[in-house]
């Protein structure tokens, strides 16, 4: 009999962290992917040894040259459709809350924008992954803070 042994890594799924990042007239900072051809939320592969969390900061950095400064995880599942069983095949999402820096092109070819949510189902290679984050979360779209009066008559951010 012969017993083959695998690293707890090569067991688990694959997995992927990637950025939501919404403005407040609803709009979310997406990519161009070479590799799928379409347009996705920035992100990728976390490598071995790193959270999720650090590589979603990383890639945010690497494909739009924009450092998160403030995150929270939105929606963490596996890939029903894998399109290449080397990428990622369970995604944890981050919603960006604050970050430095204005999204630009980082990597020749793979411009960024900001599309409104159909825009970005119609053209992404995992659009069903994503309709589903957004029918589970129901991703609201960002309000302007309200002001409010303190005692002392100054305005405040809510």
């Amino acid at each position: 009999m012969v017993w083959q042994f695998m690293s707890e890594a090569a067991q688990s799924p694959r997995r992927a962290a990637v950025a939501f990042w919404q403005r407040l007239d609803g709009r979310m900072l997406v990519v161009w992917n070479r590799r799928y051809r379409g347009w996705t939320f920035a992100g990728g592969m976390v490598e071995p040894d790193e959270s999720p969390l650090a590589a979603v900061v990383r890639e945010l950095e690497e494909e739009a040259g924009v450092f998160a400064l403030c995150l929270e995880p939105l929606y963490d599942a596996p890939v029903e459709k894998v399109l290449d069983v080397q990428r990622g095949q369970h995604v944890h999402v981050y919603r960006i809350l604050a970050a430095r820096g204005v999204p630009r092109e980082m990597e020749l070819g793979c411009p960024v924008s900001w599309f409104t949510q159909e825009e970005f189902l119609a053209s992404c290679p995992f659009h069903g992954f994503y309709r589903r984050m957004f029918e589970v979360v129901a991703v609201p779209c960002p309000r302007e803070p309200q002001e409010r009066g303190s005692a002392d008559g100054k305005v405040q951010n809510a």
